[in-house]
């Protein structure tokens, strides 16, 4: 087991809570694996521990100043701390660390939140090199769209880089660490160790003159995305700096440049953009990289935002200039999506759909807002694997309905046909194969996305098609599509 110098030994405990081990360790504090002793689950629990101004007495286990010199600086960075817990404990998005609780103990403040399965992204990267762009996609589109709701209420991460991107094992990606105690140290202290992370930061992180803001973080979000399609950390920013005030290259080579294939031109010029390293020349807000990424124009004069398949990656993002109306979208989406919501939320169902129906660009993005709504990250994910399901014949909010297979009329021949609906009788058997070797690939949630796939299909090719959609390799994919197709 490793040793982290000033971090609480195994066993200890605070509060109602009891270290089980370290999660990790930065410049301004520890998060800890812990047992909520009271309740019987697992916790993260985030301690206020900035390394350059704090040590602990091993006899204690206070946390005091090193001086007091550095005493009023320690205080004003716990104070931020404790009320940055307390505005993001406010927000219940899946994509955003969920805050349950916080107190002071030990002559600092420690975070409880949510304890999820899973791995850092950079964990991820580290084994796989670079992703595809439909991994990216599914990854940074429900972050953006956390990342948008935090920043309407004032807040900044400050700290955006795969190793703060967590991938749980089900259910969305969820954006952790959040730096308000960072920026106020940052603005009142001499450099500490651990200030910024150098690839991912900006220019204006390592000096208090200019001013931060969404742009700041979409620079840390640009430059992960650099790392996911390069598999390369971006150059820092200082040096990027020192190379334009002497007239040099660039030593960040563009995306465009680097990255010859496998991904669409809107994602790397969205990389580029956010990268740019005059902070006026990069995206404003959110949206206006969402609104680059999206698969349809926002309007018909919005000339650089090319359209591009998303395919059945969680779209999570709405865009609130369309004028959208309940009267535009087909009746039959709209009571799909309540239906498939109803058991999670109860009669609320109705109320929601309609009220997102206003703002969703199109099938799959009203059930990935939809599922935002939904309390357990496994259950959202599942209701957004129907949306993808749905979106594969409904597209855009009044795309005509395509042939479908409702399942009253797969198992029950007498319902009368509807024109435009395919009719096919799946055979149980073929359909029980499918989801066996499905489930290697998803788990539990093969037998939905089968029986989905199957009210979509009118062949087995396409239900082949459809279902490989989840398998991660080709020879995967191949070796799929041979047993079905060979099946009895």
């Amino acid at each position: 087991m490793a040793i982290y110098q000033h971090a609480l030994e195994p066993g200890s405990r605070v509060e109602g809570y009891e270290i089980r081990r370290v999660l990790g360790i930065g410049g301004f504090g520890v998060t800890y694996q812990a047992t909520d002793l009271q309740l019987n689950c697992v916790v993260a629990l985030k301690e206020y521990l900035p390394s350059g101004l704090a040590i602990r007495n091993t006899s204690t286990r206070e946390v005091t100043p090193k001086s007091e010199e550095e005493k009023n600086l320690y205080n004003r960075g716990l104070k931020r701390f404790l009320d940055e817990a307390q505005t993001l404990a406010k927000f219940k998005l899946p994509s955003i660390v969920r805050i349950n609780r916080f107190l002071e103990a030990n002559g600092t403040a420690y975070i409880v939140m949510d304890y999820e399965e899973g791995l850092p992204l950079s964990n991820y990267i580290r084994k796989r090199k670079t992703l595809t762009e439909k991994e990216i996609r599914s990854i940074i589109l429900p972050i953006l769209t956390g990342l948008r709701s935090v920043h309407t209420h004032g807040i900044l991460h400050r700290d955006i880089k795969p190793a703060n991107i967590y991938l749980r094992k089900q259910g969305l990606p969820v954006l952790l660490d959040f730096g308000a105690a960072r920026q106020e140290l940052q603005q009142n202290s001499r450099p500490m160790t651990g200030m910024v992370t150098p690839g991912y930061a900006p220019f204006e992180q390592y000096n208090n003159r200019d001013k931060q803001g969404p742009w700041t973080d979409l620079y840390g979000v640009g430059a992960t995305l650099y790392h996911c399609v390069t598999g390369k950390i971006p150059a820092p920013s200082p040096d990027r700096i020192s190379a334009l005030h002497n007239d040099e290259t660039d030593p960040l080579e563009h995306a465009h440049s680097v990255v010859k294939s496998g991904y669409g031109d809107a994602l790397l010029s969205a990389i580029d953009w956010m990268l740019n390293i005059q902070p006026k020349n990069r995206p404003q807000s959110v949206d206006e990289v969402l609104g680059m990424l999206s698969p349809i124009k926002k309007n018909a004069s919005a000339e650089s935002a090319s359209p591009i398949d998303l395919g059945d990656v969680g779209q999570t993002f709405m865009l609130d200039n369309l004028d959208a109306k309940l009267d535009d979208w087909d009746p039959v989406v709209l009571a799909k999506a309540e239906k498939e919501l109803a058991p999670y939320v109860g009669p609320m169902a109705k109320i929601l759909v309609n009220q997102y129906a206003e703002n969703a660009i199109d099938t799959l993005a009203l059930y990935t807002a939809l599922a935002m709504e939904i309390e357990k990250s496994a259950d959202q994910q599942a209701y957004i694997k129907l949306g993808q399901l749905a979106s594969l014949t409904t597209g855009a909010r009044n795309s005509e309905q395509k042939n479908v297979v409702s399942e009253e009329t797969r198992i029950n021949p007498n319902v009368p046909h509807v024109p435009g609906r395919a009719t096919i009788e799946w055979d149980n058997k073929i359909l029980k194969f499918a989801e066996k070797e499905l489930a290697k690939f998803v788990g539990p949630m093969a037998r939905i996305l089968v029986s989905q796939a199957a009210e979509q299909s009118g062949d087995i090719d396409k239900l082949v098609e459809i279902l490989s959609e989840d398998i991660p390799t080709q020879e995967e994919k191949s070796k799929f599509a041979r047993l079905l197709a060979n099946f009895g």
